[in-house]
């Protein structure tokens, strides 16, 4: 489980901005990243995988393609994610 932090977004340019950034990232990183590696999509910030290596390659090919979405953005349009976790 994670977060995509929103909050800064939406105080300074509102909630429509931030649910579209929320969904540009479900679609550009979130998505295809766990995808790739067989996860199980059951809400969008909750994810399973039946083998935990495929969970761990997982996250590391979010945080890869997140790194490389963010180091082409401006502050205002950068993903921010926070709280991963593996049960």
């Amino acid at each position: 489980m994670f977060e995509i932090e929103l909050s800064e977004i939406e105080e300074k340019f509102g909630a429509e901005r931030g649910l579209r950034m929320k969904y540009k990232a479900l679609d550009k990183i979130v998505r295809p990243a766990f995808r790739a590696f067989n996860g199980n999509e059951l809400e969008d910030i909750l994810w399973t995988f039946k083998d935990p290596l495929d969970a761990v390659k997982g996250v590391l090919r979010f945080k890869n393609l997140l790194r490389e979405y963010n180091l082409s953005q401006s502050h205002f349009d950068k993903i921010h994610v926070t709280g991963f976790g593996s049960h």
